[in-house]
């Protein structure tokens, strides 16, 4: 058939079907038009898993528990590494995939183990340390009554805190600062701080 004797109808209809053509085979080649996301993490490598990346089950292991794993098996992570690559490194592993109240205990790149039929690597991790203390807080009413002129309460701050401000503070619903008191701050010991009733 000769292209000038093509009707626009059927030209249309094969220039839809190439197209779509096209995109499929973007898709399937892991072609997501420049999102970064989509890069092995601590590379610039496109993860288009099987061609440029292998997917390692990350065991995050609890230190202060003899090795062992953490959690029932749900903690577990499938993280993206270069297809050639022999070694995971903790670093690259996004914060959020880590296991609530823990971080990483060591940040040494360590070993891919192929056991056969999964891909495996075992990272160390430790509990976060909670270093803050509770600092009682003396709130002198300046308008209250004899039977309500004070009012205690206990605010978590961070341990090297010198300081405590009224910023650090929040207040019942029923108080206010004194004038004056907005962005005052005490010596954490004689935290005593000017309010009055709303």
């Amino acid at each position: 058939m000769r292209l000038d004797m093509i009707s626009r109808r059927r030209f249309l209809k094969s220039a839809g079907v190439a197209a779509l053509a096209v995109a499929a085979a973007g898709v399937l080649a892991g072609c997501d038009g420049g999102d970064s996301s989509s890069k092995v993490p601590g590379t610039e490598v496109p993860d288009v898993p099987g061609t440029t990346s292998k997917s390692v089950k990350i065991i995050f292991a609890d230190v202060d528990n003899g090795g062992a794993g953490v959690g029932n098996g749900g903690d577990d992570y499938e993280h993206p590494v270069l297809k050639d690559a022999t070694v995971v490194d903790p670093k690259s592993i996004p914060a959020d995939k880590i296991p609530q109240g823990y971080e990483l205990a060591d940040t040494t790149p360590v070993e891919i183990i192929d056991n056969g039929n999964t891909l495996l690597a075992i990272v160390k991790v430790k509990k976060t340390v909670d270093t803050s203390i509770n600092v009682r807080v003396t709130l002198q009413l300046i308008n209250g009554t004899a039977a309500d002129n004070q009012r205690e309460l206990v605010v978590k701050m961070p341990g090297d805190a010198a300081y405590i401000s009224t910023d650090d503070i929040t207040l019942p619903e029923d108080l206010i600062w004194a004038p004056g008191m907005e962005g005052e701050k005490r010596p954490i010991g004689r935290a005593i701080f000017l309010v009055q009733k709303v």
